[in-house]
């Protein structure tokens, strides 16, 4: 699933949803709330897609992306205040 961004500077472009790891938490965890928070469903892990750190792919600052494979287990679809 593909979100595509509200706000500058990446504004209509798609993104997969996702998020910063707060303090305390996995990165599978993080994955999980944000996919709620972006999409309104609920996640089950799958398996880890990839870990993509390449300090020049995204423009706006330096970020590791962790992706995963997830189901979809619940919650309807709606989108977050920052995605269309």
């Amino acid at each position: 699933m593909l979100v595509r961004r509200l706000n500058p500077p990446l504004e209509d472009f798609h993104a997969i949803p996702g998020g910063f790891v707060e303090c305390g938490e996995t990165v599978k965890e993080t994955a999980i709330r944000e996919a709620k928070e972006e999409t309104g469903l609920d996640v089950k892990i799958q398996r880890l897609v990839g870990v993509y750190s390449d300090p020049d792919r995204d423009p706006t600052r330096h970020v590791i992306t962790v992706a995963y494979l997830a189901e979809e287990i619940g919650g309807r679809l709606k989108p977050s205040s920052d995605s269309r």
